[in-house]
């Protein structure tokens, strides 16, 4: 089953021959995962090459092939069916803003119980905006990087003192 359903949402290309043969033998013995796998293939297609429009016939083709999983999907997009589309549609997303959230909550929960707002909000406003591409790292500058000697050492309560020094000198 694993393996079926492997085949059926990974890229066609990706697959061996072997793969390959077993799914069209599957396909062969049960007709609706051949369905299956060519709505799942085209829903697939849509944000590679940002054709959104193509949405309400693809929900229309679900619908039809009256399967449990994919027609509750397809109701499920029919639901905010313009945000969909336009999500399938434009180029930018909130990715980046997301990742940047993501990243001053984990900060939050890191110091959570362990200092003031203070020192929260520094560390925030510290950190290096490029981390999560190592490419664009900045070297030599004052922003705050896991691997420094500086970063916080959560292990003991000696961490305070230090850390509050470099700040207090970073700032």
């Amino acid at each position: 089953m694993r393996t079926v359903v492997g085949g059926i949402t990974r890229h066609p290309d990706t697959l061996t021959e072997d793969e390959t043969t077993q799914l069209k033998a599957v396909f062969d013995a049960r007709p609706e995962l051949d369905q299956t796998h060519e709505l799942v293939r085209d829903f697939a297609q849509m944000p590679v090459r940002r054709t959104g429009a193509d949405q309400p016939d693809w929900i229309r083709a679900a619908r039809a092939a009256r399967q449990p999983g994919i027609s509750g999907f397809a109701h499920g997009l029919n639901t905010d069916l313009e945000a969909v589309i336009a999500g399938l549609t434009v180029h930018w997303s909130s990715g980046g803003t997301e990742g940047a959230v993501n990243r001053m909550k984990k900060t939050k929960r890191q110091l959570y119980g362990r200092s003031g707002f203070q020192l929260l909000r520094k560390m925030i406003s510290l950190r290096c905006p490029s981390e999560t591409a190592p490419q664009d790292l900045c070297r030599g500058c004052r922003w705050l990087h896991p691997g420094d000697s500086n970063w916080l050492r959560f292990g003991d309560d000696s961490w305070r003192s230090g850390a509050e020094r470099w700040f207090r000198r970073a700032v």
